[in-house]
C-alpha cells in the first residue's frame, strides 16, 4: 500500500528529493542555532574567568590589608605591654580592696585633675575601687558610670572634701 503525499506518492523520486532537501535544510538551521550556542557560551565563560581574576585582584589586596593591619595590631600590642610594665605603680591605684580611701598621699595635698575633663581638680572617689580620679561636675553630670582609672563600674560616688 502506498501512501500519498500531496497527489504524489512517497516512494515517487520527487517527493523524496523535497523531503531530503527540507531535512537538510532543517539541519543546517540546527546547526546554525548550536554554533551560536556555543558561541555564547564561550562569551559567557570568557566573562567569568575575567571576573575570576577581578576577585582574584581584590582578595590578594584583602588579604594584604589584613596582614598589614595583624603587623599594626601586634605593634600596638607590644607597645602597650611595654608602657604597662615599665609605668611605675601609682599611690593610690588599688583594685578595690575595700580598705577605706586608698588615695591617702592624693588627699593630703597632691590630687591631680579630672580623669574626664582633664582640667578640674579630683574632688569624686568612685566607689567600689576607691580611685579618686573625678570633679564635682563630671561626677553630677554621669559622664562616667564606670571608674576612669580602672573601667570597675560605678555603684556609687564619695565626695572628698580637702582641707
Amino acid at each position: 500500500r502506498q501512501i500519498n503525499f500531496v497527489g504524489r506518492s512517497w516512494r515517487s523520486g520527487e517527493g523524496t528529493a523535497r523531503f531530503s532537501c527540507a531535512r537538510r535544510r532543517w539541519r543546517r538551521r540546527r546547526i546554525r542555532e548550536k554554533e551560536a550556542e556555543a558561541e555564547q557560551a564561550m562569551r559567557r565563560c570568557a566573562q567569568l574567568q575575567e571576573q575570576v581574576a577581578h576577585v582574584k585582584v581584590e582578595s590578594i589586596a584583602w588579604q594584604a590589608k589584613a596582614l598589614e593591619a595583624q603587623h599594626n595590631t601586634n605593634i600596638l600590642r607590644a607597645e602597650l605591654e611595654r608602657a604597662t610594665a615599665t609605668t611605675p605603680e601609682r599611690t593610690g591605684e588599688s583594685a578595690g580592696d575595700g580598705g577605706g580611701l586608698a588615695m591617702v598621699e592624693d588627699a593630703q595635698g597632691s590630687h591631680g585633675s579630672c580623669r574626664v575633663c582633664l582640667w578640674r581638680n579630683t574632688t569624686v572617689a568612685v566607689l567600689p575601687c576607691d580611685h579618686l580620679r573625678l570633679c564635682a561636675d563630671c561626677a553630677a553630670a554621669g559622664v562616667a558610670p564606670a571608674c576612669p582609672s580602672c573601667g570597675q563600674l560605678s555603684s556609687s560616688i564619695f565626695h572628698v572634701v580637702f582641707c
